[in-house]
């Protein structure tokens, strides 16, 4: 009588056939299991992974954590890498193609679709250029696809706060401005291109102090 009182005033079902008084009293097995779990899980802490273990040196208010600037020029520079992997990648298959073509096949294709747009003068160094890609195109698209996985490398390596990181990328860098033209002429060079690559690894460079 006393369980089917309790049971009663709870609003549930009196007979203890149909709603024993042990369900309330143990919990099933799955539910104590789900339970002891949880607990468990409550005073697990998660591991860090591969791109959150950092290795900086502690700054002048003692903090070892990643610094601002490397967080900024670290995802630009992972996003700039990704798309340009793709890029050199795509062109590399592109140039082993074109590299099956017949030179002057080639060469009029080129000028069909971009002649109408270039003046008389730019011509002739368009023909030229074309002639290069076609003789070099996969060596040229080989170096860029280095050079940015290369430098996709080192900026990891900086993210996580190693110096050999920063060596590696600036290293990737200076090659990437310069090996392009052992291929392409030197009056391709240009200005901004090398601007903006000196710059961002002078960036970098002033965190070099906080890098193990």
């Amino acid at each position: 009588m006393r369980q089917e009182g309790i049971l009663l005033t709870w609003g549930l079902p009196s007979h203890p056939r149909l709603f024993p008084l042990s369900f309330l009293i143990r919990p099933p097995v799955t539910i104590r299991m789900a339970r002891r779990r949880l607990s468990l899980l409550s005073h697990y802490k998660q591991p860090n992974g591969p791109m959150a273990e950092t290795q900086f040196l502690p700054d002048d208010a003692g903090e070892t954590k990643r610094p601002d600037l490397i967080n900024i020029l670290g995802i630009l520079t992972f996003i700039n890498s990704g798309i340009f992997i793709l890029v050199y990648g795509i062109g590399l298959l592109g140039m082993v193609g074109v590299s099956q073509m017949p030179v002057d096949e080639f060469v009029t294709l080129v000028m069909d679709a971009a002649g109408s747009y270039l003046p008389d003068e730019g011509k002739e160094q368009f023909d030229a250029i074309a002639r290069i890609l076609h003789a070099s195109g996969t060596t040229l698209m080989l170096i860029y696809l280095l050079r940015t996985v290369a430098r996709l490398i080192g900026a990891l390596g900086i993210w996580k706060g190693k110096r050999s990181g920063f060596f590696l990328y600036a290293g990737a860098q200076l090659a990437g401005l310069f090996l392009p033209h052992l291929i392409l002429p030197w009056s391709m060079l240009g200005v901004f291109g090398p601007l903006m690559t000196v710059a961002v690894t002078a960036l970098y460079g002033t965190q070099l102090k906080r890098l193990s």
